[in-house]
């Protein structure tokens, strides 16, 4: 079994108090699978966890720890990049860590020092809900700062979302630096509530659509 204690271990304990169990779960950025699994383990019967990685080779490790900790999950499993631009990226993979592979703006005198640049093919957040046909979920998230493009370029997504447990990270937009504070901001602005923090592990919620509030628990 996995070490839960010590592996995010901040998100796993907002996933433990809040998670709402009676709705599909997307996960973008599954990691190595720890909260991919912790997530599973708790979803109603019939609910999909819908696990979204970039990372070719971190699929194959998420698998493994989900069939070793929640064998009996609902998982499906996606290896996507996420962005709204849907374009084309450069991605690093780095070998000596996978958990640290990134997207990187050039391929130039990096591929040997590091690892294997791959280019992959982004897609968006709605286009995940469309092929999963995913009516009211929740919405986890990792991905190092890539949730404020979602946010600001891709809102269009979240209507149907009725939480969101992320961990917000700093980063920069055409010359402005957003805090986790001003991105936590932006998610209120759609009309989320903040519910919960844990350092920079962030709760969101907002009511279900179309059921009564002793179903949404």
């Amino acid at each position: 079994m996995m070490f839960w204690q010590m592996h995010e271990s901040a998100e796993r304990r907002m996933l433990q108090k809040w998670l709402k169990q009676c709705v599909d779960v997307i996960e973008l950025g599954g990691g190595v699978g720890v909260l991919t699994a912790h997530i599973a383990k708790r979803l109603s019967p019939g609910k999909r966890c819908i696990c979204v990685e970039a990372n070719p080779y971190l699929i194959h490790v998420i698998k493994h720890n989900v069939r070793i900790n929640a064998p009996t999950a609902n998982v499906e499993y996606l290896q996507a990049l996420i962005s709204s631009s849907q374009k084309k990226y450069f991605f690093l993979l780095n070998f000596s860590d996978l958990t640290l592979s990134q997207i990187v703006q050039t391929k130039d005198n990096i591929q040997d020092q590091y690892g294997e640049i791959i280019e992959l093919q982004s897609m968006n957040l709605s286009s995940v809900i469309e092929r999963y046909e995913l009516g009211p979920y929740a919405l986890v998230m990792d991905i190092e700062g890539s949730e404020l493009e979602i946010i600001q370029n891709d809102h269009e997504s979240l209507k149907n979302c009725v939480q969101i447990i992320a961990e917000l990270h700093r980063c920069e937009q055409n010359g402005v630096l957003w805090n986790q504070e001003k991105i936590a901001q932006a998610i209120v602005d759609l009309g989320f509530e903040l519910k919960d923090r844990d350092g920079y592990v962030f709760v969101f919620e907002r009511p279900l659509i179309n059921q009564a509030p002793n179903q949404i628990s």
